[in-house]
Formats: C-alpha cells, sequence, structure tokens
C-alpha cells in the first residue's frame, strides 16, 4: 500500500508514510481511512514522510481538492517530508492551499530532525511510519 500510517495517541502524532508510485487514489484513500479510525483526532499532528515515493501521479486538482477536505482542524501541525523536488513541488502547493496567516499548519522539510524539532517531536528516535 503506497500510504501508510501509525497514530500515537499518546503524543497525539499521526505517522503516514508515502511511497512506491503515489496517487491522487492513494492521497484520498489515506484520508478516508484516517477520518475512519476512531483514534484519529482532527487536532493531533502529523508527520507526513515522502522520501520513499518513486513515481508521482498526483494531479493538480487531487492537491486542490485534498487541501479543501483536509481531515486536520485548525492549528494542527503537518510536516511533510521530501526528498525529491516534484513531491517537495507538491507538497508545497499543498502547504499554499492550505495556508492560514494566523495559524501555522503545514510546512514541507527536507530533514527529518527539523520536521519532528517544528512538531515538538523528539529528534533522535527513527522514525516508523507502519500500519493503518
Amino acid at each position: 500500500m503506497p500510504a501508510t500510517y501509525h497514530i500515537d495517541a499518546d503524543k497525539q502524532v499521526v505517522f503516514s508514510t508515502a511511497r512506491g508510485c503515489f496517487t491522487d487514489a492513494d492521497i484520498f484513500g489515506h484520508d478516508d481511512r484516517l477520518r475512519a479510525d476512531p483514534l484519529f483526532q482532527p487536532h493531533f499532528r502529523q508527520l507526513l514522510d515522502g522520501r520513499g515515493v518513486e513515481v508521482v501521479e498526483i494531479t493538480m486538482e487531487g492537491v486542490r481538492r485534498m487541501a479543501a477536505r483536509n481531515p486536520f482542524g485548525g492549528g494542527a501541525k503537518r510536516a511533510f517530508l521530501a526528498d525529491r523536488q516534484i513531491m517537495y513541488g507538491y507538497a508545497r502547493m499543498f502547504e499554499s492551499l492550505t495556508e492560514d496567516p494566523t495559524q501555522n499548519e503545514c510546512r514541507v522539510f527536507t530533514e527529518i530532525d527539523e520536521a519532528r524539532k517544528w512538531l515538538g517531536l523528539e529528534t533522535h528516535p527513527r522514525f516508523h511510519g507502519a500500519g493503518g
């Protein structure tokens, strides 16, 4: 499965991982599974690791639709990790579409320690995006 997640309810964070070929259907499937998960709360933070994505088949319309149906609430910090320029570009587009100047919600990072620090998570543990 190209998009998986693990919810750490104690830390109030969703660890998501995207890998392989990543499509609009993967984005919406991830969103639907999160919304249906009884552990998920809209105020949780998210760390989405997209460094394993090899092929991007996401459309601009898909990014717009995802930003409009964002399952996370206002003020929920979301950090996106991207090491390929195309994933970085799509993540930045999503960031700009969800940006609210009064709420610092989404940021795109290339380094995991920077993302974890911004989310208020310790920076030394290895990131594991498994499950869901």
